[in-house]
């Protein structure tokens, strides 16, 4: 996505409003870590939250 933009000197510019190839892999990729709730929360608590 890319919004034109025209400078005082009447050439066209575009700036950038979305992210490039390698930002948007790095955001997508998940790392592989043990559950934090798991290892802190009672297994009875777990049941009761409502998720």
């Amino acid at each position: 996505m890319n919004v034109t933009t025209v400078d005082p000197a009447g050439a066209d510019t575009y700036s950038r409003l979305s992210l490039g190839t390698e930002a948007a892999r790095n955001l997508a990729t998940t790392t592989k870590s043990a559950p934090q709730m798991q290892g802190i929360t009672s297994r009875w608590l777990l049941r009761m939250l409502p998720w």
